[in-house]
């Protein structure tokens, strides 16, 4: 009876572009009762509305590596409005992002975290391309003994400094235990 009433996608698309918006709005109200997930919540809507009017097409035509970086840079923005529940606090932190509060890019502070996050770096640089997950596959694709447990010690490896990672924090909550 729900999914008659609201109809999905198959009633027309103003009534698809109704029920992205109310989907998104509750997600961003499902995490919380504060205007930044509300917010939130409206940005992916708005984006994905966006996306089926415009933004998809152009997408499809300039390739999948721009494609990356147009989700990439979104969805940092979207952390930025979740993470901060004053929106004079969004504002201001996407000022500095871009540069735009006259801090430059590029200045101690950021060589600082540089140089203590090169590993991370450049292991995420090399986990974000499609080559190394190309190489990991053909290896997984022999089924000798070797190569899976060059595998699956390297799957183990990744988890453990995952974990250290966030094990050497001081204080680093699960996100939901905010809530």
């Amino acid at each position: 009876m729900f999914t008659s009433h609201f109809g999905g996608n198959r009633k027309g698309f103003p009534k698809q572009i109704r029920n992205i918006i109310i989907v998104w709005l509750l997600t961003g109200a499902w995490h919380g009762a504060s205007w930044n997930f509300i917010l939130w919540g409206l940005f992916f809507g708005i984006l994905l509305i966006l996306e089926k009017l415009f933004i998809l097409k152009l997408l499809n035509k300039v390739g999948s590596i721009f494609s990356h970086i147009y989700t990439m840079f979104f969805v940092l923005i979207s952390w930025v409005i979740f993470a901060f529940e004053d929106l004079k606090q969004v504002g201001n932190y996407l000022q500095a992002l871009f540069s735009l509060k006259g801090i430059p890019l590029i200045n101690l502070e950021a060589i600082f975290y540089f140089k203590n996050y090169i590993i991370v770096i450049i292991i995420g640089i090399l986990f974000s391309t499609p080559l190394l997950w190309k190489k990991i596959k053909n290896l997984e694709s022999k089924k000798n003994i070797l190569t899976t447990m060059f595998v699956t010690f390297g799957y183990i490896g990744i988890l453990i400094l995952c974990t250290a990672s966030l094990v050497s924090d001081s204080y680093n909550p699960f996100l939901y235990f905010r809530f």
